[in-house]
């Protein structure tokens, strides 16, 4: 066990997860943390990412891509990137994955 990795207080969140279900990743950090998750929290949580004010692209849309920099996906999965075995997430940078 690595206290600085397997510390309980810390919910490890993949970018990914979040983003398809933010609610049920916060229902799962809650549940890790013996927190209360009631019906009213998530109603108002729905109500929060539904709010257009609340929208990611509120202030237009920024479209990351590597072709402006001279650079493709391809440069970020050569082998050895995960050079690190104790670290339990990979980097997946497909679009949609």
């Amino acid at each position: 066990m690595d206290p600085l990795v397997d510390d309980p207080r810390i919910f490890h969140v993949a970018f990914h997860e979040f983003s398809r279900d933010p609610i049920g990743t916060v229902g799962k950090a809650y549940a890790q943390w013996d927190l209360p998750f009631t019906h009213d929290f998530e109603a108002r949580m729905q109500a929060w990412l539904a709010d257009p004010a609340n929208s990611a692209n509120r202030y237009g849309r920024y479209d990351y891509r590597f072709e402006p920099f001279g650079l493709s996906g391809g440069v970020f999965e050569a082998p050895g990137l995960d050079a690190n075995p104790d670290f339990p997430y990979t980097l997946d940078l497909r679009r949609g994955s």
